[in-house]
């Protein structure tokens, strides 16, 4: 939904630059937050902004509130959380609140604080609010948090989430670095194997399942191998490196969409990566987004990319970059499935090589949090609103060949029609690109297959591209 501002900003300025290049806004009142934010979650059970850092206070105007790492805007005003989920006793700054989610209905909460559970036992890292008491409380066992589980793991929609880190102990189990959460109970992971507690400084950040098979990502030694891997998946009886993955740089976020596999970190082309801080996977094989993300000359190894979020039907993606496909996009862009767009904006960072740390959507409208202090000269402290438009956007990129598996039922129907009909059993989401790689049609799923009609477009080669619901990707031409 956009607001009577972003309306009339793109009422003045048509296809280009947003009003007098401004793209982002500030959450008005302005609350200082100092010295960080790290998140910033839209809830949309308490119908509040959430956001995370290591700030003891928010400073409005001439008020102080304090937020012990934590607090929440309505789209009028600013307040703590209704409790803290750090002790923060003493100093400046608090410990710090890394993300905020939903599980199953319940908020919670992971960082690096700690605080006294109802036994008075401390623990670490991980929390989750109870509606009844109106407080903060731990997993179902403390997390003693030394050296061992710092992250919880929320991405996808799936059955079960996952506690990784550095290797460490939970509810009376043997070390590793992953156990899984599952209703209230937490277990050791399933597919054990001595990469997963093999030496203290094996860690493990993203645990999930692609087309039914479980992947991992961290900093991995298989010592049946000899060979260290930050990307692994299950064979049905070890861990094994991804396929084409032939780097040890870090995967920093993760992201399934339209049956393909997103991947964002620090890696790059020159280092062996399939793509520059963002890639993605059909479960066989690699492709480059275009030129992919890059910092400002000479280097092509500096820079990162954060997060990856999915907003009605574009990849967005934050970090520390200066270009996408080419084009000028500071620390934040948007794919769209053929070509790269800048969210503009210039940024005063807090400290030198500052990034914008990630995305979330509240009330239809795109947030974004990061080490910034103004954006176009506007002050916004850390979060900002963006206003809908893009700055510039690359050409088109030409959609590689070779990513055909088996070819579906291509059956003319008339001149300009056709009927793609699937594979008995199967149900697939059809895409069309044209021959300059743009995104013509989508179709969504139908088990009896899909009827293309292409009457009214222009001549050319068409490539149609079927995405099954368990992530295979089959294609087949189409000449008009």
């Amino acid at each position: 939904m956009r607001t009577p501002r972003t309306l009339a900003v793109l009422l003045m300025s048509g296809t280009g630059a947003v009003g007098l290049g401004q793209y982002w806004a500030p959450l008005q009142p302005v609350a200082k937050l100092h010295p960080q934010v790290n998140v910033v979650y839209g809830d949309s059970v308490w119908d509040k902004l959430l956001v995370g850092g290591n700030f003891k206070w928010a400073v409005v105007g001439a008020d102080t509130i304090f937020t012990a790492s934590a607090a929440m805007w309505d789209g009028v005003g600013w307040s703590a959380l209704p409790a803290p989920v750090d002790v923060c006793i003493g100093g400046n700054i608090c410990s710090p609140v890394w993300e905020f989610m939903r599980i199953d209905g319940r908020l919670h909460a992971n960082g690096g604080f700690a605080f006294w559970d109802a036994d008075s036992l401390v623990n670490e890292a991980f929390a989750r609010w109870n509606e009844q008491t109106s407080a903060w409380e731990r997993l179902p066992c403390v997390n003693p948090g030394v050296g061992g589980m710092a992250t919880l793991v929320p991405h996808f929609p799936q059955d079960t989430l996952y506690l990784t880190g550095y290797r460490g102990t939970l509810c009376g189990y043997d070390s590793s670095c992953v156990f899984a959460y599952v209703g209230d109970t937490i277990v050791p992971l399933p597919y054990q194997a001595p990469v997963l507690h093999h030496g203290p400084t094996s860690y493990v950040g993203f645990v999930f399942k692609y087309q039914g098979v479980p992947y991992l990502t961290g900093l991995l030694y298989d010592p049946l191998q000899g060979q260290h891997y930050s990307f692994m998946r299950w064979n049905g009886t070890a861990w094994e490196g991804v396929p084409g993955w032939s780097t040890l740089d870090p995967i920093k976020d993760v992201l399934i969409k339209d049956g393909w596999l997103y991947v964002c970190g620090w890696f790059f082309e020159a280092g062996g990566a399939p793509g520059n801080m963002v890639a993605r996977f059909n479960g066989t094989q690699w492709e480059a987004l275009g030129s992919g993300l890059l910092a400002a000359l000479p280097s092509s190894s500096q820079g990162v990319a954060m997060d990856l979020h999915e907003w009605n039907g574009d990849l967005y993606v934050a970090g520390q970059f200066n270009y996408a496909g080419g084009v000028p996009a500071e620390n934040a862009a948007r794919w769209d499935g053929s070509r790269w767009c800048g969210l503009g904006g210039s940024y005063a960072m807090q400290t030198p090589g500052g990034k914008a740390n990630g995305f979330t959507v509240w009330r239809d409208e795109l947030y974004m949090s990061g080490g910034f202090i103004t954006i176009d000269g506007d002050t916004m402290w850390h979060v900002a609103r963006w206003l809908g438009q893009v700055e510039n956007c690359s050409a088109p990129v030409t959609l590689p060949e070779g990513m055909a598996d088996e070819a579906p039922w291509w059956v003319p129907l008339e001149p300009g029609r056709w009927q793609l009909r699937l594979p008995q059993g199967q149900v697939g989401r059809l895409e069309l690109w044209d021959a300059r790689g743009r995104l013509v049609l989508v179709q969504g799923s139908a088990r009896d297959g899909h009827v293309v009609d292409l009457a009214d477009r222009a001549p050319g080669v068409y490539l149609a591209r079927l995405i099954e619901v368990n992530g295979a990707v089959r294609s087949v031409k189409a000449l008009r």
